[in-house]
């Protein structure tokens, strides 16, 4: 069951925290679920991560996360890399581990979250991105052959 609670805080504060070193590589713990799979922890409040940030995880750091860019990229580019989703985790790194479509699943049952419309934008963005480039780089070649054709001109 997803925890109504952490999204309920961060649709209302706008933000979520996660842990990332200083080359923005975000903190991957091994799950306790699968085999050969990874957990990203988030938090919906900042504090107490102080604590984790110690001994081992010493490298990372709090960051802010806008809940937009969480809800509109992170969970399907997450769900497309194999990554589980831990929410609101203890100091020791463990809790539940979630999909990360159930929790846009969740949102949009409960928020009218529009699950649908992301995930066809970022088909649509990859087609027209696709279309632009067939365009761009084969048009003109299939195109050429053309220059050299007399054209009709109306009188």
């Amino acid at each position: 069951m997803v925890p109504s609670e952490f999204i309920e805080r961060i649709l209302d504060q706008g933000y979520l925290w996660g842990l990332a070193d200083s080359e923005m590589q975000h903190a991957l713990v091994e799950s306790l679920k699968y085999n050969e799979t990874y957990v990203m922890p988030f938090w919906s409040k900042e504090s107490g991560l102080a604590k984790i940030c110690t001994d081992d995880w010493q490298d990372y750091k709090p960051v802010k996360i806008t809940s937009d860019s969480f809800l509109d990229d992170w969970l399907v580019g997450m769900h497309n890399d194999l990554l589980l989703i831990g929410l609101d985790w203890d100091t020791d790194l463990s809790g539940e581990e979630y999909e990360p479509l159930d929790i846009l699943e969740y949102i949009e049952g409960v928020h009218e979250w529009n699950f649908s419309r992301v995930i066809l934008a970022k088909i649509f963005q990859y087609e027209i991105d696709y279309s632009w480039i067939m365009l761009r780089e084969c048009l003109p070649r299939r195109l050429s052959h053309l220059q050299n054709l007399p054209l009709a001109r109306g009188q």
